[in-house]
C-alpha cells in the first residue's frame, strides 16, 4: 500500500512540475523578462537532473 502511494505522489508532483513549467512558458511568451528568469530556471533543473 505505501509504494503505491509514493508512486501517486511522485506522480503528482511530476504533473505539477509540468504545470509549473508550462505556465512559465506562456507567461515568457508574453513577457520577456520572464523569458530569462524561467531559462535561468530551467538550467538550474537540468543541472539537478544530472
Amino acid at each position: 500500500m505505501a509504494i503505491s502511494r509514493w508512486r501517486i505522489a511522485l506522480t503528482g508532483a511530476a504533473t505539477i512540475a509540468l504545470a509549473v513549467v508550462g505556465v512559465g512558458l506562456v507567461q515568457g511568451a508574453q513577457e520577456r523578462p520572464a523569458v530569462n528568469s524561467g531559462s535561468a530556471l530551467f538550467e538550474e533543473h537540468k543541472e539537478r537532473q544530472d
